[in-house]
């Protein structure tokens, strides 16, 4: 049962009357599989396989049944592995017989390929032989052709030498140039057979030729200018002599031909001579024995000599290439001859040279050099102009809407136009083709070649451009009018923008004559006259005995020590009494102070944009601005402490009220009323000038110094009555709420300090009325010198020890408080419109107002 169960499937028996059943078609896939998963199960028993599929007496009758199918099944079964087995044999031998024929084609095809090889190699050596005979044949050629060509060349510069030998001797300089270029380039193609003596004979003849041609052309040269020297001395000379001179001007065109031909270096030399032989008369008029002053005085004589002889030589210059630039050679060589003539004149003066003289003749040196550069321009040289923007923000109107200003505009623009005609018809390429001299000449930029000499000697100039502005300085302030323009937007003094503006002017100037050393030294001037105009305008300002006051080291933190700890010594040092007038011209000193600190950037910005590059690195107006903030500072502690010398009034009548005695409550003490008043009086004119920054900064500090004073004034207050602490309490809300109406929307750090320092005052005062006890509650973070001040508070009059009336005074105080504010916040906005409205009207009009 065990084999024969291999091959069938049975469903299992659950009853007697169930029957074995055979899957009539199972494919053989799918009974391998489930007797694998049957036979391979684990704990399998055959016993109880047999019983599972007959598991009752009645089931056996089937048996017979059963094994007869399974006997078929096992027949097909055997007959399938039979027929397998002949098929696996028939095909083993079949893949014999076709292995043998595969290795029989591979082996032809093996004698097949190296049969391919044998031909390739014969096929190859034999298309090596041919065109070792091509190789052979082409290298032939190739030398047979340069041979050839060679002995063509050699004859045709062997003829053209001769002719040019020829020419030279007749001096026909336009037939010798054309025939000297074409010999030229047929002599470049022999510069590796010098060693041929035939070669080397041929180019010793050519070179003694050139040497002909250029002494022939120098010697023409001097000729020519001789002749135009005589012709420009005797005019009747040049009426005869046309005709002569024409013809010479013809025959020399010509020669700059040959002396193209024969290099850069014989032109060179041409254009040297001619402009040495030109300046020998420019050196014996003026030899350069005057030194100093007269020596600048001729200057314009000599820059008139150049243009004159510039002039006079037009028609004879236009005998050389306009590439030669032979006009231009001869100015920076006369530049140069004058640079020279002049510097030792400046430096063998035996005193320094007056300004008077050294600045007209820089001028004129200045305008000299821009004539020139104008002049030359157009044809590729002299650079364009440097631009003079100053970058202050100040308008100069008069120069850019000037005659002179429009003119030349208009200049630069037409000459751009001829620039980029030249560039667009192919010349101005050639120009930038020159060599040598003319191609410095062309980059040549006149500016400063003579005026550089005047640099070493400019300091009596800058000293006069800082005496100028000292002396403007002085005229400034003293005319200053101190009141806020009408229609401005600041409260900057006039005398500020009218000294920039003039610093400007001065800039320009210098700039127009110098960009070196001067200009640097004109930029520490420039510093000397700000640090003197903040000195000006503040003892113009600053009433008497205020330097004292502000210049204590910490003014603001000392009066509130003294406030503190009831020194009386120190208390007097820093007050200083300032009228209304006086007040406004501080105003008006911090706003200033902070319009230039903000200002210098933009004038080192200028002055960087103006001096040359390597000095640029050391303009810088640092401490400057740190003069000007000490300045804003200083003004600013002025004006606190102006205000609060005016309140120190009050305070002095709070600590002359007998707190002790005191047994009446009013509506709010007549200090307090002088406290109002004050603020009434300055914070409207105040705000009505400065900034509103410059205001925050200010009524913080105020308050916070008037604060903290008012809190000790009241803290310093001894055995204090119920009725007293009643009345110091209304009084401190008081003040807070007046203080507080006072406060801008930008002060928020002064709202904080009134906040917290009145508050501190009220806890304190609250404190000192209720139980001793209740010291914790209202002053958690109270410090030794406060607990000591409370204790010292009580036990004043009939309120003894203060521990049954703080309940009386909390409550009593409110009703007062509201309507002081009220009234009091009323006040001060009447002020202050009155104030804003006066304010326009300068500083006497704001001292009627109020």
């Amino acid at each position: 049962l065990g084999p024969m169960s291999m091959s069938m499937s049975m469903s299992p028996m659950s009853g007697p009357d169930e029957t074995l059943h055979l899957h009539p078609t199972p494919s053989p896939e799918e009974e391998d599989s489930e007797s694998s998963a049957l036979f391979s199960a684990e704990g399998f028993s055959s016993v109880e396989f047999i019983n599972r599929l007959f598991p009752s007496e009645s089931s056996l009758s089937k048996v017979d049944s059963s094994i007869s199918q399974l006997r078929r099944k096992i027949n097909v079964v055997d007959s399938s592995i039979m027929l397998a087995i002949h098929q696996q044999s028939a095909r083993g031998s079949q893949a014999r017989q076709e292995l043998a024929t595969a290795m029989r084609a591979v082996s032809e095809l093996t004698t097949k390929v190296a049969d391919i090889k044998r031909k390739a190699a014969q096929s190859e050596g034999m298309v090596q032989e041919i065109c070792r005979d091509i190789r052979k044949l082409d290298n032939a050629k190739k030398h047979l052709t340069s041979t050839i060509t060679t002995l063509r060349r050699l004859a045709m510069l062997v003829s053209a030498t001769d002719q040019l030998e020829t020419l030279a001797e007749k001096r026909s300089y336009v037939d010798a140039a054309n025939l000297l270029g074409a010999v030229n380039e047929l002599a470049m193609h022999f510069d590796n057979m010098t060693s041929v003596p035939r070669i080397a004979e041929l180019r010793a003849k050519l070179n003694g030729i050139k040497a002909v041609l250029r002494a022939h052309a120098l010697g023409d040269f001097d000729a020519m200018s001789r002749l135009s020297s005589s012709n420009a001395e005797d005019d009747a000379q040049d009426v005869v002599e046309t005709a002569e001179d024409a013809a010479l001007l013809a025959r020399m065109r010509g020669a700059c031909a040959v002396v193209d031909a024969l290099g850069a270096q014989v032109r060179a030399e041409v254009v040297d001579r001619l402009c040495e032989r030109e300046l020998s008369a420019y050196t014996m008029a003026f030899d350069g024995r005057d030194v100093g002053a007269p020596a600048l005085e001729k200057t314009d004589r000599r820059y008139a000599w150049l243009l004159r002889r510039l002039n006079e030589r037009a028609r004879t210059f236009d005998v050389f290439p306009s590439e030669w630039r032979v006009p231009q050679l001869l100015s920076v060589a006369f530049c140069k001859v004058t640079a020279a003539q002049l510097t030792a004149a400046l430096d063998g003066a035996e005193a320094a040279v007056s300004v008077d003289v050294l600045i007209p003749a820089l001028t004129r040196t200045l305008e000299f050099e821009q004539e020139l550069a104008d002049r030359f321009t157009v044809d590729g040289g002299g650079g364009g102009e440097r631009s003079n923007d100053d970058g202050l923000g100040l308008d100069d109107e008069e120069e850019a809407t000037s005659a002179t200003a429009i003119r030349k505009r208009y200049e630069r623009e037409r000459r751009q136009r001829e620039r980029d005609a030249l560039e667009a018809s192919g010349q101005g390429r050639a120009a930038r083709g020159m060599e040598g001299a003319a191609d410095a000449a062309a980059k040549t930029d006149f500016r400063g070649l003579i005026s550089s000499c005047f640099e070493p000697h400019m300091g009596g100039y800058v000293a006069a451009e800082e005496r100028e502005l000292c002396e403007a300085v002085a005229r400034l302030v003293a005319g200053e009018k101190w009141h806020r323009e009408e229609n401005s937007d600041n409260s900057v003094l006039t005398s500020a923008t009218q000294l920039f503006l003039q610093m400007k002017r001065s800039l320009k100037r210098c700039s127009r004559m110098t960009r070196g050393n001067a200009l640097f030294q004109l930029h520490v001037s420039f510093k000397k006259v700000l640090r003197r105009y903040a000195e000006a305008i503040w003892n113009a300002a600053a009433p008497k005995g205020a330097d004292a006051a502000v210049a204590s080291d910490g003014a603001a933190a000392a009066m509130v020590a003294a406030a503190t700890t009831g020194a009386l010594s120190p208390a007097t040092t820093w007050k200083v009494k300032v009228e209304d007038d006086m007040l406004a011209r501080v105003c008006l000193v911090v706003e200033t102070a902070d319009y230039v600190a903000s200002t210098l950037y933009g004038l080192a910005e200028a002055v960087r944009g103006f001096v040359d590059e390597e000095m640029a690195g050391g303009v810088e107006f640092e401490d400057v601005e740190e003069c000007f903030v000490d300045l804003k500072a200083r003004g600013a502690t002025l004006l606190v402490l102006a205000v609060e010398t005016r309140l120190d009034d009050a305070l002095t009548a709070l600590g002359a009220v007998s707190w002790d005695q005191y047994d009446e409550i009013g509506d709010e003490s007549a200090y307090v009323g002088e406290v109002a008043a004050v603020l009434r009086s300055a914070l409207p004119l105040i705000s009505s000038i400065l900034g509103e920054a410059n205001e925050s900064y200010i009524v913080d500090k105020l308050f916070g110094s008037f604060t903290a004073r008012w809190r000790w004034a009241v803290a310093r207050c001894r055995r204090v009555s119920e009725a007293g602490l009643q009345q110091l309490l209304l009084d401190t809300q008081v003040v807070r709420s007046n203080l507080l109406s006072c406060v801008t929307s930008g002060a928020s750090g002064g709202k904080r300090l009134v906040e917290k320092e009145m508050g501190r005052a009220e806890a304190m005062l609250k404190a000192a009325a209720a139980p001793a006890e209740a010291l914790e509650m209202l002053l958690p973070d109270a410090t030794s010198v406060e607990r000591l001040r409370v204790t010292e508070m009580r036990g004043g009059g009939s309120g003894g020890d203060g521990g049954g009336s703080g309940g009386g005074v909390l409550r009593r105080m409110a009703e007062a408080r509201a309507g002081a504010a009220a009234s009091m916040a009323e006040r001060m906005k009447q002020a202050r419109a009155a104030m804003t409205s006066s304010s326009s009207g300068g500083v006497s009009g704001a001292g009627k107002e109020k």
